[in-house]
This record gives C-alpha cells, structure tokens and sequence, in this order.
C-alpha cells in the first residue's frame, strides 16, 4: 500500500502545506518557513531499511518463539480425540520447567517442539491408572475377574523385582507376604506369584520408578503446509520407551 500510494500522499501533503505558506502575506517569510520545514529526515530511511532487513532474515533463524505463529497454534490447539483442553494447558499441568519453541527442519518443515518435566501430580496420575484395574476389581465377587486385572501388571512384575532387588527392598516385602527366608525356595518363589505380593511390589517399584517426577520429556509437532494445522511428530522420555501416543496422553488427560 505504501509502494502504491506513497508518493499520492506524500505529493497531498505538501501541497496542502504549500498553499498554506502561499496564504502568508509576507512571500519571502514563508519560502523561509518553507527551507526550515521541508528537506529529508535521515532517521526515516535508516529505519525504513532496518525493517526491510528483519523481514527478510528473521523468518530464517531458529529463534525460541515469543508466544505467536507456530508455537501459539500447536499450544492454543487440540490433539484429536482430546477436546476438553487445549494442549498447552494439559502440558502446564502435567510438567515442571516447560519450554515452547519452534525452529525449521533440514528439510524445510516448520517444527515446534516442547520440553519439560515430569511433575508430581502427572506421576501420581500415571500411578493411579497403572493400578486403575486391580482397585477397581479389589471388591469384585467374581474370582477370575478380580485376578484376571492383575495380567495389567504382569509386563511390570519382573522390572519391579529386579529394581527392588537392586536395592535391598524386595526381600522385606517378601516376608510381610510369607516367603520368610527360612522357606524353601520353592515355596517363597510360589508366594512370590500370589497376587497380594505382585500388586505390592508393582507398587513399591512405581513410586520409585513409574514415570519419575523430574524425568525430562520433548515432545514435537510438526506444523502442516497449510499452516493452519499440525501433526504429532514425536514423544521422546525415558519414562515412556515402548509406549505407544495413545497410552500417554490417556494419562496425560486424565
């Protein structure tokens, strides 16, 4: 718009001001008027260029983002199937120490990646839903679907032995449950697959180690070409290897 018209405005606005000084009685007054009031502004260009400059070099860098484009759509937006907050609140809540940024791939595509993490309150969630099923089926008058909840915890059972193990815990909760030391050991490896002792030790493991409180996550989008939408890219943490998206944001929007 300024290229275009410009020069019109400009071109109105001295004339504007000229037939004001032509209205002056005294002619050689205002063409002194008109020496001090006119010639060119140096600041106007050195600025003008500088703007020139940011806009073509800016788009280009990988800065951290300032709160708008690409960040603000993928934080103010929704992943499908999860509709009842937007992505960015559902991450403050579950992360310490977040960070938004957006940066270009090799490839050209626009990315925005988030980091953070995990706080007490998402590792007490993920607790409760690991153990979800087996509660939930504690009082349950039917026998095989009372102990059928506990296959839920079985892929954890051998992980939780060998943590405790390595830390001198697991034999106190093996006597609590009967497997004293003086049993055989064919007995107290029978004790050990009880369920009482497995739903312990799977416990006592993921207050340790089920999705740690400071555990570090990144999890990134990549925006779409129409850039008005985005895809999941990617959910990188220690805590979630082998996990597949929909098993961590069931936990992530509990």
């Amino acid at each position: 718009m300024f290229a275009l018209y410009g020069n019109a405005w400009y071109l109105d606005f001295v004339r504007k001001r000229w037939e004001a000084l032509r209205q002056e009685p005294d002619q050689a007054a205002a063409l002194a008027r008109a020496r001090q009031t006119g010639g060119v502004h140096l600041v106007a260009p050195i600025v003008a260029f500088a703007l020139v400059i940011a806009a073509v070099v800016v788009p280009h860098l990988n800065l951290p983002s300032w709160g708008g484009g690409s960040v603000a759509l993928v934080r103010d937006g929704y992943m499908t199937g999860y509709s009842s907050t937007t992505i960015g609140k559902a991450l403050a809540a579950s992360f310490d120490h977040a960070e938004w940024q957006s940066f270009t791939s090799d490839k050209g595509a626009t990315v925005v990646k988030f980091t953070g993490k995990i706080n007490a309150s998402l590792h007490a969630n993920a607790i409760e839903q690991l153990m979800r099923p087996v509660n939930e089926a504690a009082t349950d008058n039917d026998i095989n679907t009372r102990y059928g909840s506990y296959d839920t915890l079985l892929p954890y059972y051998q992980t939780a032995i060998e943590h405790l193990k390595a830390r001198n815990r697991l034999q106190p909760i093996a006597d609590k449950h009967g497997c004293a030391q003086s049993a055989t050991q064919a007995s107290c490896d029978a004790i050990r697959a009880t369920f009482t002792l497995m739903r312990e030790v799977v416990e006592t493991w993921a207050e340790d180690a089920y999705w740690p409180v400071g555990e570090p996550v990144e999890i990134q989008w990549t925006v779409n070409p129409d850039g008005r939408s985005f895809s999941l890219a990617s959910m990188n943490s220690n805590a979630w290897k082998g996990k597949p998206f929909s098993d961590i944001f069931a936990v992530l929007y509990d």
